[in-house]
């Protein structure tokens, strides 16, 4: 009861966040605030070795980063950031366990910018693995699109989802 308690509280946290962000005229600016309530939420609840950032995904080689990340959550003990103190950080590929794609409203443009930024991190060239992974590690990110209301259908969710 105290979890799913404790849970609730920060939903209502969060969709009051969302609206005083409504209040705000610029779209790049009301978009961060919406960000924002997000990636406080996670800082405060994840454990002390995961971080939280925004800002773009560095391949090991290539000259290219990933599209802009709404927030990434990485290994915070073991992986170096560039510009952790600047508004926006570059995170090495290799470092990343999820990237957290934010919208005001999950519609159908909304999961084809997922789709397209997801594939684009996806298709990163990533450094060898020297260590067999254990049973049920992974090497890539998890992708997760978060939304304050939903515009379209859940099996569309799904289905982006299973794509990915």
């Amino acid at each position: 009861m105290i979890f799913a308690s404790n849970f609730a509280h920060y939903e209502k946290m969060l969709q009051q966040k969302y609206a005083v962000s409504t209040s705000i005229w610029h779209k790049g600016e009301r978009g961060r605030q919406r960000e924002n309530g997000l990636m406080m939420f996670l800082q405060e609840t994840l454990p002390a070795a995961y971080g939280v950032a925004t800002g773009e995904i560095m391949p090991y080689k290539g000259k290219k980063p990933s599209p802009q990340c709404d927030i990434i959550v990485y290994d915070r003990l073991r992986t170096p950031v560039f510009g952790i103190n600047q508004a926006v950080q570059q995170i090495p590929l290799e470092g990343v366990y999820a990237v957290i794609e934010t919208k005001a409203t999950i519609d159908t443009k909304a999961l084809s910018d997922a789709k397209r930024k997801f594939e684009s991190i996806k298709s990163m060239p990533r450094c060898r693995n020297r260590v067999p992974l254990r049973k049920g590690f992974r090497r890539r990110p998890i992708f997760y699109l978060f939304g304050y209301k939903l515009g379209t259908s859940t099996d569309a969710c799904k289905q982006l989802m299973q794509e990915i």
